[in-house]
């Protein structure tokens, strides 16, 4: 079942809301176990059998997080909770290597010794990397010292909560838990409920009326270069620039659908997207895209790294001070790791790699470029105009690697871009709405930004932009706004309607 869908929006959603305000008047635990019950439900529309597979994650981890606590408390041994969580982990990285990297690993094997494998047809179980990995940083919580949970359906919700158990974006229990045993959440609040309905409004917009009309410009482009036919330069700009404006309003438009469906119950979610695309630096873009990922690669990936390899090594050395060369490798293995997570593909390794390798070039640049800088930019106007290009030119060759299916047709595109030649007519029309949604990117406000002073988020903080102070628009519980979500959400409902088919989010598939 899609968030942009007919039998989501007129169905699902008023009934799992109905159930929601009238059996949590009776108390937090019944509310919790009816958000359990019908976000179980919601898991199992695509396929019913992979929710043995979600409750026996969630049982495995729930009992190995409390014996970590409990051996790490009562225990005198300190090996204890180190042996809990490495069963934890193996546990989890083995559903994971099993269902989603197994047949890359088995392929690989194969090519080694020279033989052809065919794989066997296999669906990846909806969400697999989003509730495992939710459930790692559960279990490091839990040995780094976080207090043992005592609810089991309360942690089972954290797990399951629908409006982000598919594409997330990831939570941490200490912030939900603490929502979920709150009473007030389950009395009607019209007016957090009016800003849920906005936000998911916008984003119901981006996603049927933006993400879903320029993904047909892609395939083409995509599928030509796959037979290795040369792609031509407006060809190839024309499927680069359409994926990236795709997956940007596809993955914008589910992250703002999941805030506002997660308001509707009085529940906040934490900020996954903040247009990136404004963004001038790499670091920055990566702090404004799928924010909540980059914040478990850090906590998780690059700090253990460095504290394990690097610190160390710096304090044998007697250097006060950690320069941003000392933090390269981090940088790159974090990254390329957070690229294989998207999939078991080469494609999504380099993808990885590549942004790891530019953010550890920014990183460089921002300690030993300061005079180059200002030597070449002269204003302060120029640089960020420079800057955003060679910011949003990089993201959009990565995303070209992201998109292909084998790096051969990556490299046919890629050429394209940087080969000065065309054949036959260009289709105006088509760099038309690019142009229309690029304008819309990188000029028009977001939903955050729209309803700042109504923080819909956890722990709200509103990321600098560089396009200079924050718009003057603000959403207020007055009729005008109520009209213009209407509006929003009218317009897409049609086009659901007219379209006859939902079209499924592209971060479905990791």
């Amino acid at each position: 079942m899609l968030f942009a869908s007919l039998e989501f929006i007129f169905l699902f959603l008023p009934v799992a809301l109905l159930g929601y305000f009238a059996i949590g008047r009776l108390g937090p635990t019944k509310g919790i176990l009816w958000l359990f019950g019908v976000s179980l439900f919601f898991y199992g529309w695509w396929n019913p059998k992979y929710l043995i597979l979600l409750i026996t994650s969630i049982l495995v981890n729930y009992f190995v997080g409390k014996a970590i606590v409990r051996s790490r408390d009562q225990w005198k041994a300190r090996w204890a909770p180190n042996l809990m969580f490495a069963l934890g982990l193996s546990f989890n990285l083995g559903l994971l290597i099993y269902y989603k990297y197994f047949d890359f690993l088995e392929s690989l094997i194969y090519q080694l010794l020279g033989r052809t494998h065919t794989a066997d047809p296999f669906f990846l179980p909806l969400g697999i990397s989003f509730f495992t990995f939710t459930q790692i940083a559960f279990l490091v919580d839990m040995k780094q010292g976080a207090k043992e949970e005592k609810g089991f359906f309360s942690y089972a919700l954290f797990v399951t909560y629908f409006p982000h158990l598919i594409a997330g974006p990831f939570l941490n229990y200490r912030d939900m838990g603490r929502q979920f045993k709150d009473e007030k959440i389950y009395f009607f609040n019209p007016q957090t409920f009016s800003v849920g309905l906005f936000i998911f409004s916008i984003g119901l917009f981006k996603k049927v009326l933006f993400a879903d009309p320029v993904s047909v410009l892609v395939e083409p482009v995509f599928s030509m270069a796959a037979t290795n036919h040369l792609v031509d330069f407006f060809s190839a700009w024309k499927g680069a620039l359409a994926y990236t404006l795709q997956l940007y309003f596809d993955f914008s438009g589910y992250s703002d659908m999941a805030v506002g469906i997660s308001l509707l119950f009085g529940i906040k979610l934490p900020i996954n997207f903040f247009s990136p695309f404004k963004s001038c630096s790499i670091i920055d873009f990566w702090k404004t895209w799928h924010m909540t990922l980059s914040a478990f690669i850090q906590d998780y990936l690059f700090t253990p790294l460095v504290r394990s390899f690097v610190i160390p090594r710096l304090a044998a050395k007697k250097i006060k001070k950690m320069k941003s060369r000392h933090i390269v490798l981090p940088v790159v293995v974090s990254m390329t790791i957070c690229g294989l997570w998207h999939g078991a593909n080469t494609t999504f390794i380099v993808f990885g790699f590549l942004h790891g390798s530019l953010l550890a070039i920014n990183h460089l640049w921002r300690d030993h470029g300061a005079n180059l800088k200002s030597k070449l930019a002269g204003t302060g106007v120029f640089w960020t105009c420079i800057a955003w290009a060679l910011t949003f030119t990089s993201v959009v060759v990565c995303f070209v690697v992201f998109r292909a299916p084998n790096l051969d047709t990556a490299k046919v595109i890629i050429a394209g871009l940087f080969r000065p030649s065309w054949e036959g007519p260009v289709n105006l029309a088509d760099f038309r709405l690019i142009f229309i949604l690029l304008v819309v990117a990188l000029g028009l406000p977001n939903a955050y930004q729209l309803t700042r002073e109504q923080k819909p988020t956890l722990k709200f903080n509103v990321p600098a932009s560089p396009w200079g102070r924050a718009p003057t628009l603000q959403w207020s519980p007055q009729l005008a706004w109520s009209l213009a979500g209407s509006f929003l959400a009218a317009l897409s409902i049609i086009w659901l309607i007219l379209a006859e088919k939902s079209v499924e989010f592209l971060y479905f598939q990791f």
